[in-house]
């Protein structure tokens, strides 16, 4: 029923070149061009987060997004929230596997975050609210003080949670915070990733090196490296 549902969709919109494609189930084998173009007109037409559709979360999460290209952190977010929201737990492995191969510094804490909330070992309230204010003090206009900076790095500092700090810190200083932003937010991030083991945090560089798809990524990864005075 399901199938049938979701693969009347592709007549709701222009992809009369696709119809012979009569089931979801075949997603996988289609060409990456269609596959792309079909996965762009659902979310468009708001059709593609619907639980018949779990064959293209499931392709989305196998590939990492690479059909999707540049957008692939959007469609992989929405893959893992789905899974979520479904309780599809036969896609934990996928999203493991996403976690420790990531193609962006995005994917990395989504999945992150999903692998602790299954594993009912959710991220501490006080860490992700300290690490919000990291993000939120290098943006443009912020009236962070300087002060309120320091407390929140002095908390996250104390914090026992490394693998959280690790994965947060990473995606702080891996992205900066646009257009009339500051690097004052990763910079702070930059100091919890000091706190840290330094081959914990060389063998997480180590990884981003290998999986991370996208130049604009890998070159803000290199940023850290070399803030770090990682060769």
């Amino acid at each position: 029923m399901w199938t049938r549902i979701c693969t009347s969709l592709l007549f709701v919109f222009p992809l009369a070149s696709y119809a012979d494609s009569a089931e979801w189930d075949d997603f996988p084998k289609w060409q990456e061009d269609k596959k792309s173009q079909v996965v762009w007109q659902l979310d468009d037409k708001r059709m593609l987060k619907r639980p018949e559709c779990k064959p293209i979360f499931r392709d989305l999460l196998f590939t990492k997004g690479a059909f999707t290209h540049d957008n692939s952190p959007n469609f992989l977010y929405q893959s893992i929230e789905m899974a979520e929201q479904q309780k599809w737990r036969d896609f934990d492995p996928l999203i493991q596997a996403l976690y420790d191969g990531p193609p962006e510094v995005w994917t990395f804490k989504s999945s992150f975050q999903y692998l602790r909330r299954v594993a009912e070992k959710p991220v501490a309230p006080k860490l992700e609210q300290a690490f919000e204010t990291l993000s939120a003090s290098g943006e443009w206009g912020s009236t962070l003080s300087d002060a309120e900076l320091a407390g929140a790095v002095a908390l996250l500092k104390k914090q026992e949670d490394k693998d959280a700090l690790l994965v947060y810190a990473l995606k702080v200083a891996c992205w900066h915070s646009g257009k009339g932003g500051t690097d004052r937010g990763r910079l702070a991030a930059i100091e919890v990733l000091r706190s840290l083991d330094v081959d914990r945090v060389k063998k997480q560089i180590a990884i981003f090196r290998k999986f991370f798809r996208y130049r604009m990524h890998r070159e803000e990864m290199e940023w850290i490296a070399k803030q770090l005075a990682i060769p």
